[in-house]
């Protein structure tokens, strides 16, 4: 179905019956990836899975987002479905939006399921300050007036990660904004029984950050999936739906 919420076509998706349970996917993704979780859920839950701005079939936003519009947009999605209150569960950015959505939404909350969630500034070594500065450095001499805009174009896209080069304009500024936002001092406001699902070898929310978040949160608990990845729920499907299935009932 599509919404229209906060001047966006917002897709959303139902199924099964009973106590409410939100699932949010990652930056990149939509929420086709969680829909074989979904199905699991909703043998005991109404299941609804919502397509985040910018992904899906759920539109791009005029302006650049903040994590806190994504958490609005989501409150206004449940709002028009009349749901007052679920459980909720993320992948990474989609646990990140759920760590926002705490902010101001937290009368909607009912216990919260973080997968390899995003939120947390991830520690930077020298290498990485060595190309954020030289990138930035040589942009601003590629802007003294007797270089070309040919020039400018080769060097800006010879960088960044191949995911980002396909993003449109506004996209991009808006994961810019995303992922420079630390949501840490959010972590001890949590009020929700939380569990943290994490792969051991996750490389894109590396598992310090789980303990970050497990040590931050009032009432959590780590949940290691041993030898998995940053995909660590889908990588072993039936146990996350069982460990959900538990702690949602």
């Amino acid at each position: 179905m599509q919404l229209d919420i906060d001047g966006l076509s917002v897709h959303a998706e139902q199924m099964g019956e009973g106590s409410d349970v939100v699932l949010l996917h990652g930056w990149g993704y939509a929420s086709d990836l969680l829909m074989p979780l979904a199905k699991k859920l909703s043998a005991k839950h109404r299941v609804t899975l919502i397509d985040l701005p910018g992904h899906g079939a759920t539109d791009e936003p005029e302006q650049a987002y903040c994590i806190e519009d994504f958490a609005r947009v989501v409150a206004g999605t449940l709002e028009a479905l009349g749901i007052k209150k679920a459980h909720f569960a993320g992948h990474s950015n989609g646990g990140r939006t759920i760590i926002a959505l705490s902010r101001n939404h937290a009368d909607i909350m009912d216990r919260i399921a973080l997968m390899d969630a995003s939120g947390i500034r991830p520690k930077r070594g020298l290498r990485y300050y060595f190309k954020v500065y030289s990138y930035k450095l040589g942009k601003k001499i590629l802007s003294l007036p007797f270089f070309s805009d040919e020039a400018r174009k080769k060097y800006t896209q010879g960088k960044g990660s191949a995911d980002y080069k396909v993003l449109s304009d506004v996209m991009k500024a808006t994961f810019s904004r995303i992922v420079n936002e630390d949501l840490t001092p959010q972590l001890a406001k949590i009020k929700s029984p939380t569990i943290l699902i994490w792969g051991e070898n996750d490389a894109d929310t590396p598992l310090y950050m789980g303990k970050i978040m497990e040590k931050q949160i009032p009432d959590s608990a780590l949940i290691l999936y041993e030898g998995k990845g940053h995909y660590a729920f889908a990588e072993d499907l039936n146990k996350t739906a069982a460990v959900l299935g538990s702690f949602f009932n």
